[in-house]
């Protein structure tokens, strides 16, 4: 049996959900990790991924059941079922099956199960700093950024237009944001706090579509964020949470002006 707090639960969940795969990977793990100089805590990380973008996290949970990490991957009728379970308990118990999972209240009053699926999509985020450019941003900073640099991005069937667009300017310690269309332009700059260069290509547009980045900037916790533009990926570390797109193809946006 597995004690999480619905809250929490629910909210881990909408992070992950960042990545928008067809299901959701719970990893449990009842090892106890130090939290504090006293304090020890168990957690459980929850993912999803489509295999262009993922988003995960962690959550405190509470098990006596387990000695091991075990994988559960879920359908996303987790989310629901969690969503429904929150309105009317603040601890959700999950009783794991061979098949499905059951989800209840303390009292095992009302009773939710969810199916197990054999396997779940994984998108592996590189690690290491090799050819990567990674920032310190402020927070609030970065999503007002967004907001305003990413404006112009939206769908269509123009080559372009559904991205916002990257660039770090080493020389004034500023990440600059920008989207365009036929009709207009919009771009932000912020401070960067930190820069760490490991690529040749530090001036280099970072192209990345802007429904990942819209719905990332809305999961972003705490004062600051990393950000590390790889060869390949976009990786974002927050408070609780890290989230990770591959870049889009396309080339420098031509209407770019300092």
């Amino acid at each position: 049996m597995i004690k999480v707090k619905a809250a929490n639960f629910y909210e881990g969940l909408e992070r992950a959900g960042v990545g928008n795969g067809d299901g959701l990977v719970l990893m449990v793990d009842p090892t106890e990790q130090k939290i504090g100089d006293e304090r020890t805590a168990q957690f459980a990380s929850i993912s999803s991924s489509d295999g262009e973008k993922i988003g995960m996290t962690t959550i405190q949970i509470h098990t006596k059941d387990m000695s091991e990490p075990k994988v559960f991957y879920t359908t996303n009728a987790l989310k629901s079922a969690v969503a429904t379970l929150s309105k009317i308990t603040e601890m959700i118990m999950i009783d794991a099956k061979e098949s499905h999972l059951l989800l209840s209240d303390e009292k095992k009053e009302s009773v939710i199960k969810v199916e197990l699926k054999e396997k779940g999509m994984m998108l592996e985020l590189p690690d290491s700093p090799d050819g990567a450019v990674v920032l310190t941003l402020d927070r609030e900073q970065f999503v007002n950024a967004v907001r305003l640099g990413g404006y112009s991005a939206i769908e269509s069937n123009t080559a372009g237009t559904e991205l916002i667009y990257f660039r770090i300017d080493e020389n004034e310690n500023r990440l600059l944001v920008m989207s365009a269309r036929s009709t207009n332009l919009c771009k932000a700059e912020i401070p960067v706090k930190g820069v760490m260069s490991n690529s040749e290509n530090k001036d280099s547009w970072h192209l990345i579509n802007h429904k990942f980045v819209q719905s990332m900037v809305r999961q972003l916790s705490g004062d600051l964020i990393q950000i590390a533009f790889t060869p390949k990926f976009m990786v974002v570390q927050s408070q609780v949470a890290r989230f990770g797109s591959k870049k889009s193809d396309g080339s420098e946006p031509t209407a770019y002006y300092n």
